[in-house]
């Protein structure tokens, strides 16, 4: 894995801090769980809060590596349920201003998995091949609750090819990078040199911006031998690929190609009606995962209503979807929930 660590101007006086971290294993117990990657930026910063990105990475690196018998996804909720932990303690202690202004994005890699979430403005792109898509886009739900209840909660999961890009960016660097089509430029590089290259010849243009960039190559060597080719889609994040050539006989080739056209039709159709429900019970499921988030960060404020009444929302959510094994876990999860805050309440 190459990583870039890019900071523009971190020494401009603009009321923001930024910061990006990056950590590997440092026992061969924590191998399991791979790297850990945070970039992460604050907005409005007063003097209580200018190391708050510090101390909230390195809690979650912390419960990342506390465990090396669980999986990577896992070992990144109970980050994320740490995170929210702490922030709702700085909340009830009087320490407010850093709602609405906290924005990061968390990557783990092991071999060639991806596990990954964000809050905030943070955005982050996979480049493969000459696709370059925004795979940080459906992790946003806009019913969630307002701060400080809306902090850390979907993960989104994929699988890496060889050579695949990660650029994740704050701010200020994504709205120059995508208004001038810069990000273009920088997934065409694949070393050191060529990114000092670029960064020297776009100095003017970054000169006054104030934010960060993290930039990771899928490269040949330990944490990728069993990576996807480059040709393979990812598992979770939709990616376009080319369809394949199919060679004709000279014979009948307009039978064959008015037979195909039949067959394709029909397969597109039924492809773009389960693709659609397909994506619809998706977005559903995860919703139903946020609430559950969300009930949980309720139940750490001590609002046991309003946590009932999001698990019962969520619940409602997925019984269309009795036949999927992730939603069955979640099901079981939250009645398992909902029943223990009944029998407390008795």
């Amino acid at each position: 894995m190459q990583i870039f660590e890019i900071h523009f101007n971190p020494k401009k006086e603009t009321g923001t801090v930024f910061d990006t971290f990056c950590y590997e294993p440092e026992s061969p117990f924590e191998k399991n769980l791979g790297n850990l990657y945070i970039i992460s930026q604050l907005a409005h910063v007063l003097p209580p809060n200018s190391q708050l990105l510090e101390k909230l990475s390195q809690i979650i690196k912390n419960e990342y590596y506390s465990k090396s018998q669980r999986n990577p996804e896992s070992s990144l909720k109970e980050s994320l349920k740490k995170a929210n932990e702490f922030l709702s303690k700085e909340t009830q202690n009087g320490n407010v201003s850093w709602m609405g202004n906290l924005d990061m994005a968390i990557l783990s890699i092991k071999n060639s998995l991806l596990n990954f979430t964000r809050v905030g403005s943070i955005e982050v792109y996979l480049q493969r091949g000459e696709e370059l898509i925004d795979i940080s886009s459906n992790l946003e739900f806009q019913n969630m609750e307002p701060y400080p209840l809306k902090v850390f909660g979907s993960i989104a999961s994929g699988k890496l090819a060889l050579e695949d890009k990660i650029i994740s960016f704050t701010k200020e660097p994504s709205q120059l990078l995508l208004k001038d089509n810069l990000i273009l430029e920088l997934a065409g590089i694949s070393d050191q040199k060529s990114l000092n290259q670029f960064l020297k010849e776009k100095k003017e243009a970054f000169s006054s911006i104030n934010g960060a960039c993290l930039f990771l190559i899928a490269t040949k060597d330990s944490f990728f031998k069993n990576a996807l080719t480059a040709k393979e889609p990812l598992k979770y994040f939709p990616l376009r690929f080319p369809i394949p050539k199919i060679a004709l006989p000279p014979k009948n080739v307009s039978l064959i190609i008015i037979l195909l056209v039949f067959v394709l039709t029909g397969f597109l159709i039924f492809r773009m009606e389960t693709s659609k429900e397909t994506k619809i019970a998706k977005e559903n499921i995860e919703l139903a995962r946020s609430k559950k988030v969300l009930a949980e960060s309720f139940l750490i404020l001590k609002n046991r209503d309003k946590a009932v009444s999001l698990l019962q929302e969520a619940l409602e959510i997925i019984n269309p979807y009795p036949e999927k094994p992730e939603v069955l876990n979640l099901k079981n999860s939250i009645e398992a929930t909902l029943k223990t805050l009944t029998e407390s309440k008795e």
